[in-house]
């Protein structure tokens, strides 16, 4: 069976976006900071600590709150998930 017949052939797609099927969230752990440091910005370790308690929108909007630079300060979704 090639790709396209099984596509067609699937009655169910499950997708799992919250990790309550597998543990996903050490995907996410780095990319504040790896975002800020292609910008070469670093955050402390109480601003990492906070971070990390957040989930994406929250920790976006927390990045903005530290006007860390006019780059930082523009983040958004897609440059989370590019």
């Amino acid at each position: 069976m090639d790709c396209k017949e099984l596509v067609q052939k699937t009655k169910l797609y499950l997708f799992d976006m919250d990790g309550t099927l597998t543990d996903t969230m050490h995907f996410w752990d780095d990319i504040p900071e790896r975002l800020l440091a292609e910008e070469g910005l670093r955050l402390t370790e109480e601003q990492s600590a906070r971070i990390a308690t957040l989930g994406l929108v929250a920790g976006i909007k927390y990045i903005h709150s530290l006007h860390l630079s006019p780059r930082a300060d523009s983040f958004g979704y897609e440059d989370v998930v590019r």
